[in-house]
C-alpha cells in the first residue's frame, strides 16, 4: 500500500527542518566549520521548498512552485560549495546561486508548455549536476583518509540518480500518454521517489556529521603530535612514524639510521641571552634542519634541545651526509655582537639498523650512546655507533 503524498510531506517537512536545525546548531557551536552552516541552509531550504510546493498544489497555482524551486536550487548550489569548503578550496557565491538565477530568469520569460518542460528539467537535472559536483569535490580529497568519505560520495551519487529517475519517469509517462508536458507525476511514482529522497537526505546529513567529526578528531590527533614551539613532530609523532616505517624497512631488509642531535651549551644560551632567544634558536634549527632533509627523512623534537632525525634507506655514510648538511646550515647562525659571539653547534650520534636492528628503543639507545661519546670528546662532532662502548668519529 502506498503512503499518501500529503502524509509523506507531513513527515518530510519536519524531518528536513530538524536536520537543518541540527546542522545549524552544530555550526553555532563551531563557527569555523562552515560545512555545518551550508548544509543546515540546504536542509532548511528543502523544507521550505516542500511547504511552498504543498501550498501551490492546494491552491492550484503552479508558478508559486517556481519561487520554491529558486530556493531549492540555491540550496543545492550551497551544498556543492560546502563540499569545496570542506576540502579547503575557494568558494563562490555566484557559482552557488548560478543555477537558481538561470531558472529565475527562465521562469520569468517562459510560459505555457515551455515553462512546464523547463520546470521538470530544472528540478531533476540541476540537482543531479550539483550532487555529482559535491561528490567529485569529496572524491578529489581522498588522499586524506576518513571512514565516511567514500560512503558519502556514493550516497551523493545515489541521490543524483534519484533526481534523474524523476526525469526519466516524467519522459516515459509523457510519451505514453501523448502529453509532452506533464506537470506532476502519478502517486505510483512520486511517493516512492519522495520516500527515497527523504531517506537519502537523512543519510547524507548523518554521514556529513560523521565526516566532519572524523576531520575534527584527526585534527586534534595531529595537534597532539606536533611540538608547538618548533612545529616538528614530538615523541608521540615519532612513535607513530616508527610503527609505520620501521616495520616496513625491516620487512624489506632496507637499512635506516637514527641521528640523535643535541645543541651544545644550550643551557648557557638560555642563561646568557634569555629563554626567548633560546626559543628562537630552537625554531631556527628546526626550520633550517628540515630544509636539508630528503623527502623520506623526518626530524622530531624529543626533548628540550634534543632532536632525532630518521634517515630512511640509508647506511651510516648516507646519514652522516644528511647530518653534515644540517650542521652546515647553522654555521652562519651566531648569537651576540662584535667580538662577543656564541656559535650554535651540535653533538650528534648516529646508529644504523645494520648494527642494532629495527627496534626504535634500540636505535635510540645506540644513537644516545654515540651522541654522549661526541660530547665527551669535545662537542661539535658526529659519532657513529659501532658496538657497546665503541663509537667512531666522522670527519667532515
Amino acid at each position: 500500500m502506498l503512503i499518501d503524498p500529503l502524509t509523506l510531506r507531513a513527515v518530510s517537512i519536519p524531518a528536513h527542518f530538524l536536520l537543518g536545525v541540527l546542522l545549524l546548531y552544530s555550526w553555532r557551536r563551531s563557527h569555523r566549520n562552515y560545512g555545518f552552516l551550508f548544509l543546515g541552509i540546504f536542509f532548511s531550504a528543502s523544507a521550505l521548498f516542500e511547504i511552498i510546493v504543498t501550498y501551490a498544489d492546494n491552491i492550484g497555482v503552479f508558478y508559486v512552485r517556481d519561487i520554491g524551486l529558486v530556493l531549492l536550487l540555491a540550496a543545492y548550489g550551497i551544498a556543492w560549495q560546502a563540499a569545496r569548503r570542506f576540502e579547503g578550496r575557494s568558494i563562490g557565491i555566484v557559482s552557488a546561486i548560478s543555477g537558481a538565477v538561470v531558472w529565475l530568469v527562465f521562469s520569468f520569460f517562459a510560459s505555457g508548455d515551455l515553462l512546464i518542460i523547463g520546470r521538470n528539467i530544472a528540478i531533476t537535472v540541476l540537482p543531479f549536476v550539483y550532487c555529482n559536483l559535491a561528490a567529485y569535490e569529496l572524491y578529489r580529497g581522498r588522499h586524506e583518509y576518513l571512514h565516511s568519505r567514500m560512503a558519502l560520495c556514493g550516497l551523493l551519487a545515489a541521490k543524483s540518480l534519484i533526481s534523474v529517475t524523476w526525469l526519466i519517469v516524467f519522459s516515459v509517462g509523457a510519451f505514453q500518454d501523448g502529453n509532452l508536458t506533464p506537470a506532476l507525476l502519478s502517486e505510483e511514482w512520486s511517493t516512492p521517489l519522495q520516500m527515497l529522497s527523504l531517506l537519502a537526505n537523512t543519510a547524507i546529513a548523518f554521514l556529513t556529521l560523521s565526516l566532519l567529526r572524523e576531520r575534527l578528531e584527526a585534527e586534534h590527533a595531529a595537534q597532539t603530535q606536533v611540538d608547538p614551539l618548533t612545529g616538528l613532530g614530538n615523541r608521540r609523532a615519532l612513535s607513530t612514524f616508527a610503527q609505520r616505517n620501521l616495520r616496513r624497512r625491516a620487512m624489506d631488509d632496507t637499512p635506516l639510521c637514527v641521528a640523535l642531535i643535541d645543541l651544545d651549551h644550550f643551557k648557557q644560551i638560555n642563561d646568557t641571552y634569555g629563554h626567548l632567544v633560546g626559543d628562537d634558536v630552537l625554531q631556527e634549527f628546526a626550520k633550517r634542519g628540515s630544509s636539508k632533509l630528503r623527502a623520506s627523512d623526518a626530524l622530531f623534537r624529543i626533548g628540550g634541545e634534543e632532536f632525532l632525525c630518521v634517515v630512511q634507506a640509508a647506511e651510516e655514510h648516507d646519514a652522516s651526509r644528511v647530518v653534515e648538511r644540517i650542521r652546515g646550515t647553522m654555521k652562519d647562525y651566531g648569537l651576540g655582537k662584535g667580538d662577543v659571539t656564541h656559535a650554535v653547534t651540535m653533538s650528534v650520534g648516529i646508529a644504523c639498523s645494520r648494527r642494532v636492528g629495527y627496534a626504535l628503543e634500540d636505535l635510540m639507545r645506540a644513537s644516545d650512546s654515540a651522541m654522549y661519546s661526541a660530547k665527551n670528546a669535545g662537542r661539535d662532532q658526529v659519532h657513529i655507533y659501532i658496538s657497546e662502548g665503541q663509537t667512531s668519529r666522522i670527519t667532515p
